[in-house]
């Protein structure tokens, strides 16, 4: 148990500032650049039916008035999986996959399950790792700062309900609720940062109230597993010190085991078509890595011919959205989820074939692509990166699946770029003139997606970068998708496995800049020291 917790670092709490979790206000609580809100104000408004004091309080009289009252909801639902009937995933800070599969704890549980053995992260540092997994894009995460995807950004959750399969995300040290902080310093449970947390970064959950209900501390875990009311699809996210991003890869997989290995002896939670997810979001900073790390599956869905094993098929974060995705028969998000290989051991219950490495298509070899840095987009620091949004493919099928019809009525008819036509013209920057959506790009310049000749802030098609209205259909990421997304700009996404990496980047969608690209939240995280008992 944690017994002292003292800052030695950097920033104080009271200047971090998170954004506001109530749709009320959010028009005078955030300033709006290139489609994704950038907090400018320290005022913070409450949830309606919340208590008096902010979202993001820190004192303890007011975290106990905010946890007494936080809205907290814990669904079920059972609805058959033809792999699973319930998922849990964990996410471990970085480590590289030849130090997570050595250390001792970490091979007692890959000895229970199946080892994924050719498993990569999708780009680096840390926070495009949290991104894509939920989303199916990083869109061009390139550091990690804390930041906010906009709400016409789809994710898991979407589907998840359109399906009406529960779900729940579990947060060790989350202070309360509804919290939307930065970090928290919790004396009892260890440190909380928000950047880890996966859902809390995604304006359709942190702005919606059912949603943001779900969640929750890692507490209320053990309460709904007592009360039998856990969700079918979950998450967990272990505090600073127990994910190993303030201690080391002894820490983090001694923890994990001393949570999993009991949950594998619950005949609730483990009643026969559960399975465990462990990975790690990223091996390193070193930039001649590959991103390699391990993916663990374990549980009683596994097939006891397959404990113990390990599976080589090319696997990535994306596979997670995938694997979901093809057991429970949901939609997709239209992103580089569609082309992930589903985990092999669930293809074979779902009939979807798990795809080899394809030099052609990728236009290198495997061994070429390192995904260890971010490819260009809206939230990438470059000049030279893309700045919008680009819309999901709307015509992807895979095996059946298609795109969620909500995401395919936002963006029907858009120019392949963010936002969607639904989108509150006052939250996002710009307006519809003439049919077109006219995103504010700055004080000097408008960007509108209409084809132009690049004059006035329009988009450029002429020029050797620009699309050429060629089929690319066999290029990385090629293809355009005039029909589905108005033809202003080319669509990326392709059901495909070679997803790009920074020196093999989405094919043929180039558009001007801002002279300045919006700067991120900066959230550096306060170091702690931790005594234990």
């Amino acid at each position: 148990m944690y017994t002292a917790i003292k800052a030695i670092s950097l920033i104080a709490a009271a200047g971090l500032v998170a954004a506001a979790a109530s749709p009320r206000g959010l028009a005078k609580n955030f300033h709006v650049r290139q489609g994704h809100p950038i907090l400018t104000t320290r005022d913070t408004p409450t949830t309606a039916g919340s208590p008096a004091v902010g979202v993001t309080a820190t004192a303890t009289a007011d975290v106990a008035a905010a946890a007494a009252t936080a809205n907290t909801l814990s669904p079920t639902s059972n609805v058959e999986g033809k792999a699973f009937n319930r998922i849990l995933q964990i996410y471990l800070e970085t480590t590289a996959y030849e130090h997570a599969i050595n250390n001792t704890d970490c091979q007692a549980l890959i000895n229970q399950g199946i080892l994924l053995t050719n498993h990569y992260g999708v780009a680096a540092p840390s926070q495009p790792n949290y991104v894509a997994p939920a989303s199916g894009d990083y869109y061009g995460t390139d550091s990690d700062s804390f930041l906010l995807v906009d709400r016409n950004v789809s994710t898991i959750v979407d589907l998840l309900e359109d399906k009406n399969i529960s779900w729940g995300d579990y947060n060790e040290g989350l202070p309360f609720t509804g919290y939307d902080g930065f970090e928290y310093s919790n004396p009892v449970e260890g440190n909380y940062a928000r950047k880890h947390n996966l859902l809390l970064r995604f304006g359709s959950v942190f702005q919606n109230p059912d949603r943001l209900a779900k969640v929750k501390n890692l507490t209320m875990f053990y309460e709904d597993l007592n009360k039998k009311q856990l969700p079918q699809w979950g998450f967990v996210t272990p505090n600073l010190y127990n994910n190993g991003h303030d201690t080391n890869i002894s820490v983090s997989c001694n923890w994990t085991r001393s949570f999993i290995e009991p949950l594998l002896q619950n005949t609730y939670f483990n009643d026969g078509k559960t399975v465990i997810y462990l990975t790690w979001q990223a091996d390193g900073d070193d930039a001649t890595d590959r991103n390699h790390v391990a993916g663990i599956l374990l549980g009683s869905a596994i097939d006891k011919d397959l404990v113990g094993t390990k599976d080589d098929a090319f696997y990535n974060h994306y596979s997670e959205l995938s694997s979901v995705q093809a057991n429970w028969g949901l939609h997709t998000l239209g992103r580089w989820d569609v082309g992930a290989n589903v985990w092999s051991w669930v293809g074979r219950k779902t009939g979807d074939a798990i795809r080899s490495w394809n030099n052609e298509i990728a236009g290198d070899t495997f061994e070429s692509y390192y995904w260890n840095q971010s490819y260009g987009g809206v939230f990438s620091s470059a000049n030279t990166s893309l700045h919008v949004y680009p819309a999901p493919n709307l015509e992807l099928v895979q095996n059946g699946r298609t795109v969620l019809p909500a995401i395919a009525d936002a963006w029907k008819g858009e120019c392949g770029s963010f936002p969607s036509r639904n989108a509150d013209d006052g939250d996002h920057g710009g307006e519809w003139r003439g049919g077109r959506f006219v995103n504010r790009r700055s004080d000097e310049a408008e960007m509108a997606c209409d084809g132009g000749d690049g004059q006035d802030g329009d988009y450029d098609n002429s020029g050797a970068d620009a699309w050429d209205g060629a089929d690319h259909s066999g290029d990385h990421g090629g293809g355009s998708s005039t029909d589905a997304n108005g033809g202003c700009l080319p669509d990326y996404y392709r059901n495909i496995i070679e997803i790009p990496d920074a020196a093999h980047p989405p094919q043929g969608f180039q558009v001007p800049l801002p002279l300045t690209p919006p700067e991120p939240i900066q959230t550096p995280i306060t170091i702690y020291a931790v005594d234990q008992e």
